[in-house]
């Protein structure tokens, strides 16, 4: 089978099965930091495929127009009917992964402004409606801020610069002290890690190539890891039962979730670009619920077997690095051969 044949199946596997394969992996929730690493070497993989399939079929379909001359060099041979019609295609296909690029970065920086747009604007209002501090010496006054909600209890933040964790008066009230502050720290594991860079990743590739591309799945798993990530950065203080008996009292309400997430997403209460008081702040799913207790609760869910952890980054640095030693490299080789 030929370079060009080797990279689209390649690419076809990385964009549909395999996202569907690993989305239904459940073990892959106990090792959450080494998985969100694999998520993003598939994405990655799949696109240099991808882009890397279109490169070869276009070098295949041209390079037989080229003949050696008398002085060893490439030479244009007379082009037959069969050649314009590669020729043809080439120039298709050039164009066509020309557009694909070209909408990826575009997608990117219209993502990119929209979610810096939403949270200043939602920051702003914040700012302007919530008061500073909680009456607790252990949190900083700096980046919390307290929105009266009524009957409604939430906690989120605002990621970038100048951040904010928000956490309502109702959520003051409901959950204890202790509560209070892993529910923050969960908040805050977000803001330092910056895992709104990561989904506003998978966004991007959700945008711009739809969700039949298996990014709807990376979106939501992402989602789901982020959440996992932020619950043991809090367990790792105050131990898990502060945090299962605030997510028996709130929900699932510390999302961190973009606009441009899919409504499906796992992600659920309110988003952090969304505006303080909005209808869907109460809106439950239980597929984001349900991974976090189960880790919080249930110790053989939430223990990893050996070496998982270590396997998951083996096979994310194999999902770039195989391909590209076994068929990149070569046909770049063969290229330069070829041409020079």
């Amino acid at each position: 089978m030929s370079t060009p044949a080797w990279l689209w199946l390649l690419a076809i596997t990385l964009t549909w099965p395999v996202p569907v394969l690993l989305a239904r992996a459940r073990r892959l929730l106990t090792v959450p930091r080494a998985a969100v690493v694999l998520w993003q070497a598939v994405a990655v993989a799949a696109l240099l495929a991808v882009f890397g399939a279109s490169l070869a079929t276009i070098q295949a379909l041209v390079i037989g127009l080229f003949v050696r001359n008398s002085a060893g060099g490439p030479g244009l041979r007379d082009i037959d009917p069969t050649g314009v019609m590669h020729l043809t295609i080439a120039v298709g296909l050039l164009l066509l992964t020309a557009l694909a690029l070209v909408k990826l970065n575009y997608v990117g920086i219209q993502v990119a402004r929209r979610l810096r747009r939403h949270r200043r604007r939602h920051r702003d209002l914040v700012d302007l409606l919530a008061r500073t501090g909680i009456g607790d010496e252990s949190t900083s006054p700096e980046d919390v801020r307290v929105l009266e909600s009524g009957e409604r209890a939430y906690a989120y933040c605002l990621p970038g610069r100048d951040a904010r964790v928000i956490i309502s008066d109702a959520a003051l009230r409901d959950l204890t002290p202790e509560q209070v502050a892993a529910v923050i720290e969960h908040e805050r594991a977000h803001l330092r890690a910056r895992h709104d860079l990561l989904l506003e990743f998978f966004t991007v590739l959700y945008e711009a190539a739809g969700r039949r591309a298996g990014t709807e799945a990376a979106l939501e798993q992402s989602a789901v890891l982020v959440e996992l990530l932020a619950d043991d950065a809090a367990r790792r203080l105050y131990g898990p039962q502060p945090l299962i008996a605030a997510l028996a009292t709130m929900g699932s309400s510390t999302p961190l979730e973009s606009p441009a997430a899919p409504k499906s997403s796992p992600v659920v209460g309110r988003s952090d670009s969304s505006a303080p008081d909005v209808e869907g702040l109460t809106e439950v799913t239980a597929l984001g619920v349900l991974p976090r207790l189960q880790r919080l609760v249930d110790a053989p869910v939430s223990i990893a077997p050996r070496g998982l952890a270590a396997a998951v980054y083996s096979l994310a640095v194999a999902l770039i690095a195989v391909p590209t030693v076994a068929l990149a490299l070569p046909w770049l080789l063969n290229t330069y051969e070829s041409v020079r």
